[in-house]
């Protein structure tokens, strides 16, 4: 069972007690009808995944992620043409084990791909749906959409399944500015709608009902905070995209309910379209460079991923003035400069030498100095000038008396 849906094998549940084990000896035998429901439903969940496989194989080699193994194909198109071929001519044994193999294959198939997309964030996803040529049509959205709704809940796949049906139910009217093309309700019902052609069983509990209706109400406030802001200060103080990303999260799987669904989409054009005009009046007043002074911590909360659709000029206003990524040309010159530093340190070591030996050596050698120059001045002023040093000589010449 995975996300709501019996992925056990290729026939409706509603066959269940009457399906035997393959192998058994009391296996029921299979109506014509149920051949062709059979070879209808496997055919088109190979189709089913085949798709996904696709897409998220360009998503991944777009991003160099890698895609899901080959192998698996293989294995569960092999297992695909031996159920056929066993609903054409086989005995109600062979159908059924058929199906049984079938089930195994396609659901490692699936285990694959949901690999692959582990490697694949919302934001990557996002940007992919957006840029595409050609464009992803509604059908390769709404598989997508199934697709994520069947894998195990967590917050990648819930944030997934918001992107890619905002996408599906919204158009762009105007450079960063989208609408819904249907109503809330109308959508609500539309998500239902899908829901019965995937076969999932929704939660009718009373706590779930009232669960929803309490998010509902919760993001109603939320808008409408949004949509009374006079100024973009008005709608960025008091944290109020991080309480509304809070919020979103704290939804859990209730975000799977037709209601809520519909709801955060709505929430998502709106929050983003007032965003987007409270930001461009906040520039055209203040100016450029003191708007981002002003406004460049609301660049910690990802406002086109709390808003599940590119905002370009909110990302422009972003880059510009929030938190930047370092430059790797200047990242490379700091560790060249660390480097000459480190090799600078370690010759200055090798020589390095005590403080107070420094102070010894530097009065000897300042000693010598004076002393040399002492001594040198001392013997210059003894022997005066050049004719004294002479005189001995001659004054002994006569005979040695002095004259």
């Amino acid at each position: 069972m995975l996300g709501g849906v019996d992925w056990s094998g290729a026939v409706d549940s509603s066959a269940g007690p009457d399906v035997a084990e393959a192998g058994s000896e009391t296996v029921p035998p299979v109506s014509q009808l149920e051949r062709s429901r059979i070879r209808r439903r496997a055919v088109e969940k190979v189709n089913f995944l085949e798709m996904v496989d696709g897409i998220l194989f360009s998503v991944g080699n777009e991003l160099q992620r890698g895609a899901s193994d080959s192998l698996e194909v293989l294995h569960a198109k092999r297992a695909l043409q031996g159920l056929l071929e066993a609903v054409e001519s086989g005995t109600s044994e062979e159908v059924r084990s058929g199906e049984s193999r079938f089930a195994e294959e396609s659901l490692r198939w699936f285990s694959s791909i949901a690999a692959t997309d582990a490697r694949i964030s919302s934001a990557d996803l996002r940007r992919y749906c957006e840029n595409a040529k050609p464009a992803l049509s509604g059908k390769a959205l709404t598989l997508l959409a199934r697709f994520y709704r069947m894998c195990p809940p967590s917050p990648s796949s819930r944030a997934k399944f918001e992107v890619v049906l905002t996408r599906f139910f919204a158009r762009q009217t105007a450079p960063d500015r989208r609408k819904a093309i249907y109503a809330r309700t109308a959508i609500s019902q539309r998500i239902s709608a899908m829901y019965e052609d995937w076969e999932i069983d929704a939660d009718r509990s009373e706590a779930r009902a009232q669960a929803v209706r309490d998010a509902v109400e919760d993001l109603n406030m939320a808008m409408r905070e949004a949509e009374f802001s006079e100024s973009f200060e008005d709608l960025v103080s008091d944290d109020y995209l991080q309480r509304l990303r809070l919020m979103k999260e704290g939804f859990g799987n209730d975000v799977f309910e037709p209601e809520l669904m519909a709801c955060i989409i709505e929430a998502n054009l709106l929050v983003g379209n007032r965003f987007v005009e409270l930001l461009e009046k906040a520039i055209g007043v203040d100016g450029s460079e003191e708007a981002g002074a002003r406004f460049s911590s609301v660049c910690s909360d990802n406002i086109s991923t709390l808003t599940a659709g590119t905002l370009k000029s909110a990302e422009s206003f972003c880059a510009r003035f929030g938190p930047r990524a370092p430059d790797p040309s200047k990242v490379a010159a700091e560790q060249r400069r660390r480097s000459r530093a480190g090799i600078v340190k370690r010759i200055r070591m090798m020589f390095a030498i005590s403080p107070w030996l420094f102070v010894v050596l530097l009065v000897v050698v300042l000693s010598a100095v004076a002393l040399y120059f002492g001594a040198r001045n001392l013997f210059i002023g003894d022997a005066g000038p050049a004719g004294a040093v002479e005189r001995p000589a001659a004054a002994f010449a006569d005979g040695g008396r002095l004259k």
